[in-house]
């Protein structure tokens, strides 16, 4: 039960996509006055993708200052250089690095999305 009580602070922590750090203090003080350990603590804030995010801007390389239109050029670009299939077609066949543009697409396009919500344009 406490542990759903640490699990519904996060929630309300990540509702702004931003975890700040007088947020993340309260919890950590919350989780000590329940008595919950530091590893259960850590497996908490682990526990969802959605709590341990990058920043979506350092993942792009773009500043927040930017424009949604170049914020969106520049996704465009890494998205076509990650792809998978165009890392097909400059004939790599090794599955371990065609596994990686996977992984670095995906990134790249939850990062996008992301900034997407964050100023309300999805």
């Amino acid at each position: 039960m406490l542990e759903q009580i640490i699990l519904g602070l996060f929630e309300i922590g990540y509702a702004d996509h931003e975890l700040s750090d007088p947020e993340l203090k309260y919890i950590k003080k919350v989780s000590q006055i329940f008595g919950i350990d530091q590893n259960t603590f850590k497996r908490l804030r682990n526990s969802r993708p959605e709590f341990v995010k990058e920043d979506p801007y350092k993942i792009l390389g773009v500043k927040k200052s930017q424009s949604i239109v170049e914020i969106k050029k520049t996704y465009r670009n890494l998205a076509r250089k990650n792809h998978p299939d165009i890392v097909r077609a400059k004939g790599i066949t090794d599955k371990g690095l065609i596994r990686k543009a996977k992984e670095n697409f995906q990134r790249i396009n939850d990062a996008y999305e992301q900034i997407l919500k964050i100023r309300g344009e999805k």
